[in-house]
C-alpha cells in the first residue's frame, strides 16, 4: 500500500484543495496519507512575483477552486 506524505498549512487555499483532491486519490487507490501540517511563516519567504505572475497565481487558484 502506498503512503503519501502530505506537508500542508491549515490557512492556505491551495492546500485545501489540494486535501480534497488527495482525500479523493487516496480512495480511489486505497492509499493512506500521512497528514503532516506545517507554518508557512517558518519555511523561506518566497521571492516577490511580477504583476503578470500575481494576476497569474490569482487567476490560477480561482480556476482550481471552480474545478474542485
Amino acid at each position: 500500500m502506498a503512503v503519501v506524505a502530505f506537508y500542508f498549512d491549515c490557512a492556505a487555499a491551495d492546500s485545501y484543495l489540494a486535501a480534497v483532491r488527495l482525500g479523493e486519490t487516496a480512495l480511489r487507490t486505497a492509499a493512506t496519507i500521512d497528514w503532516r501540517p506545517v507554518l508557512a511563516e517558518d519555511l523561506p519567504a518566497p521571492p516577490v512575483p511580477s504583476a503578470a505572475e500575481a494576476r497569474y497565481a490569482a487567476k490560477d487558484l480561482a480556476d482550481w477552486a471552480r474545478f474542485c
